[in-house]
């Protein structure tokens, strides 16, 4: 019974896990060949000219790159004054835009569920001949006929955001220390709904160099009792 049930409960997990959305962020990111590797303090604020730092979306979204970015041992301090760097964000949504693509879908027909009434004539050792009827059921089933091509359209968003990190003292003069942006593509133009996974995808890159723009398929968790999403970490494809 106990083995019974354990299945049955890692079936159930395999199911919710089928139907758990997953969306794909890029991430890329690139550091400047020479920095300070001391400056480790940073000022959050907006790089939008219409959004200020009192935004409560910009709060909302900054609150999400506090822990990724301590994770990488870069300090959120409140002033400028006791600032190192100065962090700017970015982000914002798409326009929507319709995608086109072909399906190919297997055609089937139902055939059968019907008798057949027959007559075959017999002859008996006599040279007699008796006319028999008969009857057949044809079960129903499914034949394949073939494949139909099938044009549809899906109304698909861009949302994103991008973080660039400069010196405070110098901040409009001198380059980039590093830039991390992500981006997302999905069917969704709720970016309060996509900002976290995007966050996510790009923790492990923030302050880092990836080279190539980086490929993460993450899935969507919901927090029970707070009607935000989160995700699990996942692997980045090139």
């Amino acid at each position: 019974m106990r083995r019974f049930v354990l299945v049955l409960i890692g079936l159930l997990v395999l199911m919710l896990s089928a139907c758990t959305p997953s969306f794909v962020v890029r991430v890329d990111s690139i550091v400047a060949p020479q920095q300070d590797g001391a400056a480790n303090k940073y000022y959050l604020d907006s790089g939008m000219n219409d959004i200020s730092r009192d935004d409560l979306y910009f709060q909302e979204f900054s609150e999400y790159l506090r822990v990724p970015l301590a994770q990488q041992g870069l300090q959120a301090v409140d002033s400028k004054e006791a600032a190192d760097m100065l962090l700017l964000l970015n982000y914002g949504m798409s326009e929507g835009s319709n995608v086109f693509y072909t399906v190919s879908r297997p055609v089937y027909q139902l055939v059968g569920g019907e008798t057949l009434t027959y007559r075959e004539t017999k002859t008996d050792s006599g040279g007699g001949k008796t006319v028999v009827t008969n009857t057949v059921y044809v079960p129903l089933q499914y034949h394949y006929m073939g494949n139909v091509a099938e044009t549809d359209s899906q109304l698909l968003y861009t949302g994103f955001f991008a973080v660039e990190a400069r010196p405070l003292n110098q901040a409009q003069t001198r380059p980039l220390l590093w830039k991390l942006t992500a981006k997302c593509t999905s069917s969704s133009s709720d970016l309060r709904r996509l900002m976290p996974l995007m966050v996510q995808a790009a923790t492990p890159y923030f302050n880092k160099n990836t080279g190539t723009e980086q490929r993460i398929e993450i899935k969507e968790l919901a927090t029970p009792g707070t009607g935000k999403t989160t995700a699990p970490a996942a692997a980045a494809h090139p």
